[in-house]
Parts: C-alpha cells; sequence; structure tokens
C-alpha cells in the first residue's frame, strides 16, 4: 500500500515562496558581507568600520586610490614636485578641483565623528588612516630621494655638455681651399639650418598638432627650425658660408668671423639646451607679455604669472604699480641693446635672448660674453652709453639669424623692413611651449597705446611707422583663429 503524496494547499503556495526568497536574500547577503570583509580586510579596513560608516568608507577609499595611484606614478617618474602638497580627488563630492589629503582625511573624520561610534571604533577608523598616511610619507620619501637623483643627474649631463663644448672651442675654423663666391639670393631662397636638440613634447594638445589639420599652418611650421647661436655655426665653413649670404638680422654678412667666434668661444657662454637646468612640465604653458595698452586696468597679472614660462620683451615693465595688470614673473625675456630696460628682468633665473640687427649689435653682444660694461653708442647728434642688461652671460643666448628669416618670410610675407621683437618672441615660444597665450597685441585703437603710458597716447603712423602693424595684426588674428594661440582681448 502506497503512502498517501503530500499536498501543499493551495492557499499557502504565496507562504512558502516568501519564505524561500527570505531565506535566498539572507543568504546573498551573508555571501556578500563575507566577501566585502576580505576585501577591506586586504585594505587593512576593518568589516565593523565598512558596516557602521560606509559613507566615510568610500571617501576613505577615493583616497587611498587616490595614494595608490601616486604611488605608481612616481615609480614611472611622473612625480615632479616632492615639495607641494599631496592632492586628490574626492569623487563623492563631484568636484573637479583637487584638495590637500590631510583635508579629506579631516573630512572623513569628522563624518566618522558625527556616527557617535564609541572608542572601539574611534580606533579602527584610525587605524585605516594610518594606512593613508604611511602610504603619504612613503610617497614623499621616494619623492625626495627621486628629486635628490635628478638633480644629480642633471649635474652630471652640465658637465658632459661643458666638456662637450671645451672640446668644441678647441676645434679650428674651417676654412676652403677655394672659398665659395657669395652671391646676392632671395631673402626666402636658401634652406634655414636646422636643430634636433630641443626636447620633442608628449604633450596630447600641444599646438605643434596644428601644423597636421591646418594647411596654413602647415606650409610655414618648421618644428627644428634652428632658434639660437652657438660656435658650430661659425666653425663649420659650410653653415657660415650659408649665413654670410645675408645680413643682420638675416645673415652674417659683413661681420668678422673672429669676432662671432671669439663671442661664442668664450667660456663664460655656456649656451646650455633649454630644460636642461629643470624639468620639462609635459604641457608647457606659456603667456607672451607685450605692451599694448590693453591691458591697462586689465586685473590679468594673476593669471600671466600663473603660466610655466613668462615671456616678455622690450620695455617690459612687470612689477610695482603695474603687477595687478602685466604681473611679475619674468621667465624669458628679449631684447636688443636700445629696447632694453634693465627694470623689467626682476628674477635671477631669467633667460635673456639678444637679437641682433647691426653691427653695434654684436659689440654689446661681444660686452656682454665678457661681462664687461657695453660699448659706446654713437649717433649723428650725440654718443652715449647704453645700460648693461642685469642678467650674467651664463643665462645668455644669441637668437639665430635663420630664425630672424623664417619668421619674416613663412609668417610676415617678407613685408616691411624686418620682423618686430613682437613677432619673433610669439614664434620663439610657439617653437618652445605647448601652449601660448599673448598679452597686450594688436594696436587696438580704444586703449592708449602703452599699458604704462600716463596720458592717453593715440596710434599714429610716427608711432607704429617702423613696422607693418596691420600686416601683423592680421597674423595675430590669423593665429587665433586657427587655434595656434590665444589673443587676450578685453570683450
Amino acid at each position: 500500500m502506497h503512502p498517501k503524496p503530500c499536498r501543499i494547499p493551495v492557499t499557502r503556495i504565496p507562504m512558502y515562496v516568501a519564505l524561500t526568497g527570505v531565506s535566498l536574500y539572507v543568504l546573498v547577503t551573508l555571501v556578500g558581507m563575507t566577501f566585502n570583509e576580505r576585501v577591506f580586510s586586504a585594505r587593512n579596513v576593518h568589516k565593523k568600520f565598512y558596516v557602521l560608516s560606509r559613507d566615510a568608507l568610500q571617501t576613505l577609499r577615493n583616497a587611498s586610490g587616490a595614494v595608490e595611484s601616486m604611488r605608481h606614478e612616481l615609480m614611472v617618474g611622473r612625480d615632479r614636485n616632492s615639495s607641494s602638497p599631496v592632492t586628490v580627488y574626492d569623487r563623492e563630492s563631484g568636484s573637479d578641483k583637487g584638495v590637500p589629503l590631510e583635508t579629506l582625511l579631516q573630512h572623513v573624520a569628522e563624518r566618522w565623528n558625527d556616527t557617535g561610534r564609541g572608542r572601539d571604533g574611534q580606533a579602527e577608523f584610525h587605524e585605516a588612516m594610518s594606512v593613508i598616511r604611511r602610504l603619504v610619507a612613503e610617497r614623499n620619501g621616494s619623492s625626495g630621494q627621486r628629486q635628490s637623483e635628478a638633480t644629480s643627474h642633471r649635474q652630471q649631463l652640465i658637465l658632459e655638455r661643458q666638456r662637450q663644448e671645451d672640446m668644441l672651442r678647441q676645434l679650428p675654423l674651417e676654412e676652403p681651399r677655394f672659398p665659395s663666391n657669395i652671391d646676392n639670393v632671395p631673402v626666402n631662397k636658401l634652406p634655414f639650418l636646422k636643430d634636433t636638440s630641443l626636447p620633442k613634447s608628449t604633450c596630447p594638445k600641444t599646438l605643434r598638432s596644428i601644423s597636421r589639420t591646418s594647411r596654413w599652418f602647415g606650409e610655414r611650421f618648421m618644428e627644428d627650425i634652428k632658434l639660437f647661436s652657438d660656435y658650430d655655426d661659425i666653425r663649420g665653413y659650410q653653415n657660415f658660408h650659408k649665413l654670410q649670404h645675408y645680413r643682420l638680422p638675416f645673415g652674417y654678412r659683413g661681420v668678422d668671423r673672429k669676432q662671432l667666434a671669439a663671442m661664442t668661444t668664450n667660456s663664460n657662454f655656456t649656451n646650455l639646451p633649454l630644460f636642461l637646468l629643470e624639468e620639462r612640465p609635459q604641457c608647457l604653458r606659456c603667456a607672451v607679455v607685450g605692451s599694448g595698452g590693453i591691458l591697462n586696468g586689465s586685473n590679468v597679472g594673476v593669471e600671466i604669472d600663473s603660466h610655466d614660462l613668462v615671456f616678455r620683451l622690450n620695455r617690459g615693465l612687470a612689477g610695482k604699480r603695474f603687477a595687478k595688470d602685466v604681473g611679475e614673473k619674468t621667465s624669458v625675456y628679449v631684447f636688443f641693446p636700445e629696447s632694453l630696460y634693465p627694470s623689467a628682468v626682476k628674477d635671477k633665473d631669467t633667460l635673456a635672448v639678444f637679437a641682433m640687427f647691426k653691427q653695434y649689435d654684436v659689440d654689446y653682444a661681444e660686452h656682454m660674453v665678457r661681462e664687461i660694461p657695453p660699448p659706446l653708442f654713437k649717433t649723428s647728434s650725440r654718443n652715449y652709453t647704453l645700460p648693461k642688461p642685469p642678467v650674467s652671460a651664463s643665462r645668455l643666448k644669441l637668437l639665430h639669424p635663420d630664425f630672424a628669416r623664417y619668421v619674416f618670410t613663412r609668417f610676415l610675407n617678407g613685408k616691411s623692413f624686418r620682423p618686430t621683437t613682437g613677432a619673433l618672441v610669439t614664434l620663439l615660444a610657439i617653437h618652445i611651449c605647448d601652449e601660448v597665450t599673448l598679452y597686450g597685441f594688436g594696436y587696438d585703437p580704444r586703449f592708449t597705446l602703452h599699458f604704462y603710458d600716463h596720458a592717453f597716447v593715440k596710434h599714429t603712423k610716427a608711432s607704429t611707422g617702423a613696422h607693418d602693424v596691420d600686416n601683423e595684426r592680421e597674423l595675430w588674428k590669423k593665429m587665433h583663429e586657427e587655434g595656434i594661440i590665444r589673443l587676450y582681448r578685453r570683450d
């Protein structure tokens, strides 16, 4: 006789289904809690802390992950400033602005205290935070060691560079058996000298990439154009012969070769490569500051000084009563003898770039290298002495004649007599930096001629007639439209 099967009343089925669901929910929850306990134990964070303060733990995890990321960046060599406070990003806040790690930890501590937990909870929390502080200490210690190693490496590079320069100075000038004739050729005819020593940019949004998308810029831009002169331009006969085809500022025709050789082989003229003394940021942001009246009352001084490099030229009166409008920082100062204003250079580490337009400028440069007072400046009416630049010969660069010719023919279309200092310094910044902003350029008639004018000065042919200002204004406008530069405008 078979037993009767067990039948569940239809009215009780929903109750059994509900009990089964609750059981599965409890089981899954327990498994999940066990998994979470193992994960957070690996992070030295107690399970009880997770249960009691889930929000605080999430913030703590964000901070811990940020520090771990810093340790990884440190190992691949991306950390550059160990003295700055550790900055992290709190993803919970939704803000894209970094905050110091200690501020974030204090925020977590306050949130933990708000939970009203006892001493045990406080101990667990501080134990968890000590993990992050230890990571930060390791990070700072390793970063300091790395910075010391980087400094030592740069010192070795400087010594090696000086050794190479000393060897190069011992080489005599190349003299051909049969000198070549120097013919008169158009200023845009001969090729430009190249220089591959300038560090290549690794910035993902460098302005150099525009040369691949802009036909106008691509046809003109030459990334490896030689920016600065050195003894190699004088010693090698082939290079010097090519430069002899044009007069200053586009060449060395009529200039004594031995005078140039003595100047570029002087031991004071170290002529170190750019960024040998300091590390180049991945994305180099630069400001080029002119003297346009548009800066008068602009209040952009802090914005200008926030750039990695600040280029100034001629009467670039930085600091003092102009600081709020034009800033105080000067990284690179471009000038020629008559345009020098010593008060424009405040920083002792300023790199001085000297442009030569005539024979007197060569004599002036020779005196700078020898670190003696400038030669007497003679005019048809009187003679006088120009000021001595407030920079040492070790921080001096000589603008290359081919670079001046390149700017004049490719970007200024060969108009006027020569390129302006503003055009030279702007194209110099474009070849060095990844992002360039022009301040005080454009000759806007709504504003006085210069930002330092005591009274309003109108733009006249007499004040701007030495240069083709309309041509230059169109150049800045075109570069702004192409995205090569950003042209500061008051409107």
